[in-house]
């Protein structure tokens, strides 16, 4: 009886280790581009070049080809040596014109060294990665296979080589031509939004998101109770397909909402909220990125912090100390790259997000930018209006860069992001706050885009603004304001609806998760709507074989599962 209990027992804990590793494996397989298998040269005996290959001087663009070749043929290899052939023979190029071609089976072949310029765009090669799907896809649909291959390939180069996500394009795009083929054509905005979440961004090719902060009096101070509320919290999130939650761990008035050595903790709490997050974040595998309110030290009058530092504290026209601080002040600038180290090395974050990273609207006096203005220029802002517009914001470019580098330095994969001002003029004219040279720059992985409007004029201008700024490098996601109260269902549909159908802006950002939790009406309107949208690369052959390969997993568990009680019968009824 007790080597039964036994049994019983070890097949238990073998069941419950099986499905651990499922769970866990799953949610992790998405990450960082790694380098897809690619069949070398040698394998598919290659012709050496002809002539001496130019080499790259950089590489900042890729651009997608098909080889116009039959859709019937299944000899790859020869396929790929026939183009060789051609390009060689008939056109008299130094070697194949591509750096890599892909099979219906989404073989990767490579073709000319990625080191050489390639020969696939006239006048446009230099700096550019050609890859071409091996078929004609003016006629017929790639395969899923080839264009999960693409997209692997794609996303691993533009994270190598940091290229736009932008300068992704057709041969189309460059020539009168067919070229890739009107149905592989057709697919490449989905294909850049899916490379754009994997590389910069977040999500799945089109990013769901909420901004979170506990401060308001919905949340409990009573720990039971508020655990119930985050679950149910969660529950909602999941319901309408969130992907990531972007959650705030330092308030503008200074408090924390993790267990720092830094900031004092919020009096509503007694425990590590932070940590209870990303808990539920990993169970319900939704991707975690915290944000901080960088200037905000008391925001309308200084916190404990600032009034022991108002030498960096700013002022307004009537020399009134504001709970803000200049962001020329080091002091600070270290202050707050601390705080993001903390956290790294404390806990296990997808990425950071600065909020407050601008100046307010009444700061007439910067003491440390000011001075340091006079001392380069030999002038007082007042006698030079541009040039102080352009010093205040490079001043704040400077200490968004260097909190880059600390994050970075860190741990490159971690995601690095804003919450941004809509209107990217008005942003950096009258905030400091030039989120577009951020994008551009590269300084920032994405933006977060406060686009609160409840009129479709006023979301339209900053959604056409932030396509503008941005110039297709860096992924932008659209800030919806679900908490205003003048936002009804039918406006709110059709801002979820005008970013996605936009190829240009890569996802949602609700503000905020205490709106959703109260409102029925917004909430069953968020999920109908999300949940039309058609976020998959749709081919002949079907989609995304994720799905596939959760059952294949389930069933292979299964198997095995079956397979040791098999094996612990045997052996039970070799004893006897």
């Amino acid at each position: 009886m007790l080597e039964n209990i036994k049994v019983k027992i070890n097949i238990q804990k073998y069941i419950i280790i099986l499905l651990l590793l499922f769970l866990i494996v799953i949610p992790m397989s998405f990450g960082v581009p790694t380098q897809p298998k690619i069949i070398s040269r040698n394998k598919w005996k290659a012709n050496n070049p002809i002539c001496t290959l130019e080499k790259q001087p950089y590489f900042n663009m890729i651009t997608i080809h098909h080889t116009a070749t039959s859709n019937t043929q299944s000899d790859s290899e020869n396929i790929v040596r026939s183009i060789q052939k051609y390009h060689q023979k008939e056109r008299k190029w130094c070697d194949i014109g591509y750096h890599f071609l892909i099979d219906k089976n989404g073989k990767i072949y490579e073709g000319r060294p990625l080191w050489a310029i390639g020969a696939h765009v006239a006048k446009h090669n230099i700096g550019n990665i050609g890859i071409a799907l091996i078929g004609n896809y003016e006629e017929t649909m790639p395969s899923n296979k080839s264009i999960e291959a693409l997209t692997d390939l794609v996303a691993w180069l533009a994270y190598n080589y940091n290229i736009p996500i932008g300068n992704i394009k057709g041969h189309k795009d460059f020539s009168n031509t067919l070229c890739p083929g009107k149905h592989l054509y057709s697919l490449l905005p989905k294909i850049k939004r899916k490379v754009a979440s994997t590389v910069y961004g977040f999500g799945n090719g089109f990013g769901k998101a909420v901004w979170w902060g506990i401060y308001s009096d919905y949340w409990s101070s009573n720990k039971s109770v508020w655990e119930k509320q985050i679950r149910e919290a969660f529950n909602v999130l999941k319901e309408l397909g969130i992907d990531t939650v972007f959650f705030m761990v330092k308030d503008p008035w200074g408090y924390a909402y993790y267990n720092s050595s830094i900031l004092p903790l919020s009096n509503k709490y007694d425990w590590d909220p932070l940590k209870y997050i990303i808990k539920y974040c990993r169970e319900y595998n939704i991707s975690i990125h915290v944000y901080i309110n960088v200037l905000a030290e008391g925001d309308s009058e200084p916190n404990d912090y600032l009034k022991s530092n108002l030498d960096i504290a700013l002022r307004d026209q009537n020399d009134k100390i504001l709970g803000w601080v200049d962001p020329s002040s080091e002091k600070h600038l270290k202050r707050i790259i601390s705080i993001i180290r903390e956290i790294l090395e404390k806990y296990n974050v997808d990425g950071i997000q600065l909020d407050r990273i601008r100046l307010p609207g009444n700061a007439h006096i910067l003491p440390i930018t000011e001075k340091e203005f006079r001392e380069e220029y030999g002038l007082a802002p007042s006698q030079d209006w541009k040039k102080w517009i352009d010093f205040k914001a490079d001043k704040l470019t400077t200490f968004v860069k260097k909190i880059r580098e600390a994050i970075k330095e860190f741990n490159p994969d971690i995601r690095f992001s804003a919450a941004v001002i809509p209107n990217s003029l008005r942003a950096k004219t009258v905030l400091a706050q030039d989120w577009q040279k951020w994008l551009r720059k590269g300084i920032l992985d994405f933006v977060a885009i406060m686009s609160y409007s409840s009129s479709e004029i006023g979301f339209e201008n900053y959604l056409n603004d932030a396509v503008e700024a941005s110039n297709g490098t860096r992924p932008v996601y659209l800030g919806i304001g679900v908490f205003m109260s003048d936002m009804d269902s039918d406006m709110l549909k059709k801002e979820i609806i005008k970013s996605f159908e936009n190829v240009d802006i890569y996802g949602v950002v609700f503000f905020n998760v205490d709106t959703l939790l109260k409102d029925k009406v917004k909430r069953a309107v968020i999920k109908e709507t999300l949940s039309k949208l058609n976020y998959d690369i749709e081919l002949s052959e079907g989609k995304n074989n994720t799905l596939l390969y959760f059952v294949g997993g389930g069933i292979l568990l299964l198997v095995l599962t079956l397979l040791f009680l098999l094996k612990i019968t045997v052996f039970r009824k070799k004893e006897k």
